[in-house]
């Protein structure tokens, strides 16, 4: 910092110029080394669930630079062209990082010369939801302290600031916008905003990391309050519970020596042990403990060549790890080969088919 002070205006801004120029060659520079990195699988194999996890925590970069990088080298290698348009100015990384997961040359030449905020609409065009998580940030609130001496009065002031209402706004949205050839439509729904602790908070990250199984694009407060609202129906509301006595199925049982079916009391077994969390180990000693959309996998013998369903031959894995593992058992050809999409509400489950081996989608 010393060292600034002898410089003029007209020499500090010149030289920062300078330094911003190699920043942006050097970020420049850094995408194609990261698309390479995607394409080879280099953060599975040193225990990271995604590249934007590998930049985050192999780099130290903050969430929304490693999201930002990982996003974009993603959108790179998916359709080389941006990359032309990236050096052109044309495209940034934040527009490249928002339709990395939609991107194709035609959506690519929609969002050329587009801010961020016109890109979100073209990706709302493409994809009904949005591709951010729901924004959730901690606030100050005054903590409300008991009286020393009970009096009427403070009893009264007590009861005023207990009944103050919780803040509830809602919004509708009604009308069309034409964009680019396509019209968006909207939706009516509500917007419920409110403050709770930090016990609840927690709960509620929980319960979306447990939900990512079932959701694996992501879950966003619409679904997690569904599910909570759905499972507090089925087991408080009367008239739910006696439609569920009378419509519930036998429990499952397994039909075979060898059979896929898992007991609660294994899974719950692998849970504690693993720590809910996904217990790959890569080649550097790191363990991935990713805690998002995990399964169970056959370890070290995998089910297609006839591995138990035991508490010490079972481990928790993220869906990344999982396929990973799966590809070096049997061979990214055989394993892409035989890979089905994942459906909404849907999960991946390995299964046996001869000697061969597969994935097929088990709805929830």
């Amino acid at each position: 910092m010393n060292s600034l002070k002898s410089l003029s205006d007209k020499e500090l801004i010149g030289r920062l110029r300078q330094l911003v120029d190699k920043e942006q060659s050097l970020t420049l520079s850094i995408l194609p080394h990261l698309a390479k990195v995607e394409r080879r699988k280099l953060h599975l194999e040193r225990a990271h669930s995604s590249l934007f996890d590998y930049c985050k925590r192999e780099f130290g970069y903050s969430d929304a630079s490693a999201w930002r990088r990982a996003g974009a080298a993603i959108a790179i290698l998916k359709c080389p062209e941006a990359w032309e348009l990236l050096i052109q100015n044309r495209v940034s990384l934040t527009t490249l990082s928002q339709v990395s997961g939609i991107i194709t040359p035609d959506v690519l030449k929609t969002i050329c010369d587009k801010s961020k905020s016109e890109v979100e609409l073209i990706v709302a065009a493409y994809r009904p939801r949005t591709i951010h998580p729901d924004p959730s940030r901690p606030v100050m609130v005054p903590k409300r302290i008991e009286p020393q001496v009970e009096s009427s009065n403070a009893d009264s002031g007590s009861d005023a600031v207990d009944a103050a209402p919780q803040a509830k706004h809602s919004k509708s949205l009604r009308g069309e916008v034409t964009l680019t050839n396509v019209t968006l439509s909207f939706e009516q729904k509500w917007k419920e905003e409110g403050v709770v602790s930090r016990r609840v908070h927690e709960k509620l990250e929980r319960c979306k990391k447990l939900l990512s199984r079932k959701y694996p694009k992501g879950v966003d407060f619409d679904i997690l309050f569904d599910e909570l609202t759905e499972s507090f129906l089925d087991h408080a509301d009367p008239e739910r519970r006696d439609n569920n006595r009378k419509t519930r199925s036998p429990k499952r049982k397994a039909d075979s020596k060898h059979s896929r079916y898992i007991s609660s009391a294994v899974k719950a077994k692998v849970w504690k042990r693993d720590g809910g969390r996904c217990a790959f180990v890569g080649s550097n000693g790191k363990r991935c403990n990713s805690n998002y959309n995990l399964q169970f996998d056959h370890y070290p013998v995998p089910y297609a060549r006839g591995g138990p369903g035991t508490v010490d031959t079972l481990r928790l894995l993220c869906a990344k790890h999982n396929k990973y593992a799966a590809e070096r058992v049997y061979g990214e050809a055989v394993a892409k080969k035989h890979y089905i999409k994942e459906a909404p509400g849907a999960y991946l489950t390995a299964t046996r088919r001869h000697r061969d081996f597969r994935y097929t989608v088990l709805r929830q």
